[in-house]
């Protein structure tokens, strides 16, 4: 079953990604799904052995060919991990991308811009505005999706992320973000984990453990197949 992982550490401790991960690469596919991240996606970087990209590949089936370009420590902002200067970045912006296969083009940053030192909501909003537009732009056939990433188990977890930055000003900037940009709703990937125990699905406080995963899969699966 299709599935590739181009997922690596912070932007800039990383070489070029192989050829294989050029989103433009001709697949059997009927459609590729990019999946834009932090070490919340990049496989291995939060301790998981399968994250959720994978788990997304198996519960969509062959016709869908999902590619995993995770960046550990990635922020949207400029920052010294802005993802914009990860090889991710360039490996999915310089890609050719024709009208087949279809593209669907899934973004979850947002996590990282909420460390103390980061914290820019109108930074944020700007940097990940400009990104949309730069996709659009290569692409205007793909569908752009948002994702709002998971709670935070904890105040001041994984190098001072803001509980209230991502809990609360994150979901409502990335939905206002969805809405200017002229794209459908975002991903409620936090609402997954509403109710649940935190300290179990998220054990550091901000990286998914296996069943913290599966709900990001699930979540991914529902809005992509059917909207909500």
């Amino acid at each position: 079953m299709p599935y590739i992982d181009c997922s690596g550490a912070q932007p800039a401790a990383q070489a070029p990604l192989p050829a294989a991960c050029q989103p433009g690469t001709p697949v059997s596919a009927s459609t590729v799904i990019m999946i834009l991240g932090d070490s919340i996606t990049g496989a291995g970087q939060s301790g998981a052995p399968d994250p959720y990209p994978a788990k997304l590949q198996r519960l969509l089936g062959s016709e869908f060919f999902v590619m995993n370009f995770g960046c550990g420590y990635a922020t949207m902002q400029n920052t010294t991990n802005a993802y914009a200067s990860s090889p991710q970045w360039t490996a999915v912006h310089s890609a050719q991308l024709g009208p087949s296969p279809s593209f669907i083009c899934i973004i979850q940053l947002g996590s990282n811009d909420a460390q103390a030192q980061f914290w820019n909501p109108a930074g944020y909003k700007s940097a990940y505005l400009e990104m949309i537009s730069a996709l659009k732009k290569q692409a205007p056939q793909a569908r752009v999706v948002l994702s709002i990433p998971p709670p935070l188990g904890m105040d001041g977890a994984c190098a001072q992320m803001s509980k209230q930055a991502i809990d609360q000003e994150l979901p409502r900037i990335i939905t206002e973000i969805s809405h200017e940009a002229g794209l459908e709703d975002p991903i409620k990937t936090n609402e997954a984990f509403q109710g649940e125990n935190l300290a179990a699905l998220l054990p550091d406080g901000c990286h998914p453990a296996d069943a913290g995963h599966s709900k990001i899969a699930q979540a991914f699966k529902t809005h992509l197949l059917y909207g909500r």
